[in-house]
């Protein structure tokens, strides 16, 4: 069974008893340590040995509970389980906590009140530096959204399932499906509060509870990034088939068949071009066989057709409530003939949808050969089917489960390298989106969804920088980034709106750089569906020629001892290797205005034989330094290389533009 194996790329639980009755919990870059308290003592992360300065709290009507007994129940390669208990004047208390390989830390924590209790809070303290930004996710574009802030004052939030704190590498998430798994006595429970060297989250989890009444609260937390991130990332992108089957030719990972309503690949259609009834498994098969890329199917993780016989006899257990049915459709069963059918839209809440699903999505590998699927609708929403638990909260643990089942699929079928996209706009939602390898966040910046894009305006002359490295990159969450990019309706903005006197082609180009810069920024990529196809091509050629994949990324928040620019708009990133003088320099201008440059590098920071290393061929120079040697690697439409000296290259860079440049060849000059 799927719950009894550690799935990859995630490692096995490391549990450890230490001094003090303590536990140390250890997965796959993260470590949680367990003390004789109610909640984690310590939490570590990405290389940063410490997030929190102090130990996490339940307060009881303001009042930290303190003490508690604890012992570990149960510890696997897969789960370990611990138990405690506590006493207040005004609460008796319990605890029940598991922790999972792919880092969930979930608690149930039973109240009983001694005395009435005006309300039950849990505070967590952040370093300030491990918490400069927090995101705040519910059921995705349409279904509640999301949000993230840089944090520089006070703020209070009505409920959010998801709310993470972190910085452009790591983080931690507060999790909890809401509905009963707690019960806050006024409409804004989230308190975020920066100060000087923490930023403190308090959640009311209870309001009012009368003296001996008993209730249960069910929250979690999460570390981040969860897992490695793959071996090709960031050029690991989902996008679209003319990166490679258009000259120029580029490497892409993977593109969806956009074949909806075809669920499982085996429902019979009539095909009219041959005449006779056929299954979508043949035309995936047929595409795999003439494609270097992953071709996937368009999947849900809620909708089945009511085709499906199991789909019927149980729709009144699985039902996503509110229920959303819709019997608007129809197949093609024979020339001018259609066969109704109805979308069933249940819920991965419910165990046995989960495995009936898991299950079919198996055979449907099994007879295609596909190695990726993407799902829409990829986040958990709000569920209160009473047949199969739902209690009117965010299904966070059952998608969860959902996702690692489909790996599993994965797994059994010999799929290695596998791909699972899930649509997540407007909401990075941690636990539920741990298994899954690509993020598709984007949609709710479209013309027709926001004004973001209006008037002729580009992404960053309405999104601030941090966005990009919250929302759209990899690195705070172990999954590929992969920005859904909206620039769809271009034509219809160029020539029946007239925003702009561009050609079709120019206003692509030109907006094209604001969402590809910021993003590649933070070491991430977008996806290559609706935008300058060329200029995407040139930047995605660059990369893959300097195999970006095996550099070590060097991102602009930690290496201003090696690159700095002269410019306060300006931001640098950089990948290099330690055996390389070769360095790519990614240059971004955030002003919304052309601007030059003086850029300085010391390339001894990034190559370990410096002193020894001396390139053929370079003329030297009477001044002391480092000779650069700078290729231009984005044409000159963009940014030009204006003079290059002694340690430094000055570069004009047109605005919201970047350069993407290549120094090389220091020589100590005496």
């Amino acid at each position: 069974d799927v719950m009894d194996q550690v799935l990859p790329p995630f490692t096995a639980l490391e549990t450890k008893r230490g001094p003090g009755n303590t536990v140390t919990i250890g997965c796959w870059g993260r470590t949680y340590q367990f003390g004789e308290r109610l909640l984690p003592v310590s939490v570590a992360s990405a290389g940063v040995p410490e997030l929190l300065t102090a130990s996490m709290a339940l307060l009881v009507d303001g009042e930290d509970v303190g003490q508690s007994t604890l012992k570990l129940k149960s510890e696997s390669p897969v789960r370990s389980e611990l138990e405690g208990t506590a006493e207040t004047a005004q609460a008796a208390i319990s605890h029940a906590t598991w922790v999972e390989y792919d880092g969930v830390v979930f608690h149930e924590i039973a109240v009983r009140a001694k005395t009435a209790i005006r309300d039950v809070c849990l505070r967590v303290s952040f370093r300030r530096e491990h918490a400069e930004y927090a995101h705040f996710a519910s059921g995705g574009f349409g279904a509640g959204g999301g949000f993230t802030r840089k944090l520089t004052t006070p703020l209070k939030t009505g409920f959010y399932p998801v709310v993470w704190l972190g910085d452009f590498e790591r983080g931690l998430a507060w999790f909890c499906e809401g509905g009963v798994d707690m019960a806050p006595g006024r409409p804004d429970p989230i308190l975020i509060t920066p100060r000087d060297d923490t930023v403190d989250l308090r959640v009311q989890l209870l309001g009012k509870l009368a003296a001996g009444t008993q209730t249960t609260i069910r929250f979690g937390f999460m570390a981040t990034p969860v897992k490695p991130l793959h071996p090709r990332y960031p050029l690991n992108v989902f996008t679209r088939d003319a990166l490679w089957d258009q000259p120029p030719r580029i490497p892409a990972y993977c593109s969806v068949i956009w074949n909806p309503y075809n669920f499982f690949q085996d429902i019979p259609f009539y095909d009219p071009a041959t005449k006779t009834m056929r299954t979508a498994d043949t035309q995936i098969r047929e595409t795999l066989q003439d494609t270097p890329t992953k071709h996937m199917p368009y999947m849900t993780p809620y909708t089945l057709t009511s085709e499906y016989q199991e789909a019927m006899e149980y729709r009144r257990e699985w039902e996503l409530v509110p229920v959303r049915h819709n019997d608007t459709y129809t197949r093609p069963v024979g020339a001018g003939e259609t066969r109704p059918w109805t979308e069933l839209w249940m819920s991965p809440n419910s165990e046995s949808y989960r495995r009936f699903y898991a299950w079919k999505f198996g055979d449907a590998l099994r007879r295609t050969g596909m190695s990726a699927v993407y799902f829409d609708f990829g986040c958990a929403m709000r569920d209160s089917n009473a047949h199969h638990g739902g209690r009117g909260g965010y299904c966070l643990l059952g998608m969860r489960d959902f996702y690692r089942r489909i790996v599993n699929e994965f797994v059994k079928a010999g799929v290695e390298d596998y791909a699972i996209i899930a649509h997540n706009s407007q909401a990075v939602q941690i636990p539920a989106l741990s298994f899954v390898t690509h993020f598709y966040s984007g949609e709710h910046l479209r013309t027709s969804s926001s004004p973001t894009l209006h008037e002729g305006r580009d992404y960053l002359d309405t999104l601030p920088l941090h966005y990009f490295g919250i929302e759209q990159s990899g690195l705070p969450w172990g999954i590929h980034g992969n920005m859904l990019v909206e620039f769809d309706e271009a034509e219809h903005l160029v020539k029946r709106l007239g925003v702009t006197d561009e050609t079709v082609t120019e206003y692509l180009w030109n907006r094209t750089p604001s969402v590809v810069m910021p993003i590649l920024l933070h070491g991430c990529l977008p996806d290559g569906y609706r935008l300058s196809l060329p200029y995407y091509k040139s930047i995605v050629a660059t990369l893959d020629a300097f195999d970006v994949p095996s550099a070590t990324f060097h991102p602009y928040w930690r290496n201003q001892d090696q690159i700095r620019a002269d410019h306060a708009d300006v931001r640098i990133s950089a990948y290099a290797r330690p055996e390389s003088p070769r360095v790519l320099l990614v240059v971004g201008n955030l002003n919304r205005e052309s601007v030059e440059t003086t850029v300085t590098c010391d390339l001894s920071r990034f190559y370990d034989g410096w002193a020894s290393s001396p390139l053929k061929g370079m003329k030297r120079v009477a001044k002391k330094g480092e000779l650069l040697q700078v290729v231009e690697r984005v044409g000159a439409r963009d940014a030009k290389i204006v003079e290059v000296g002694p340690n430094q290259v000055k570069l004009w860079i047109r605005g919201h533009g970047m350069a993407l440049v290549e120094v090389a060849g220091h020589i100590r000059i005496r």
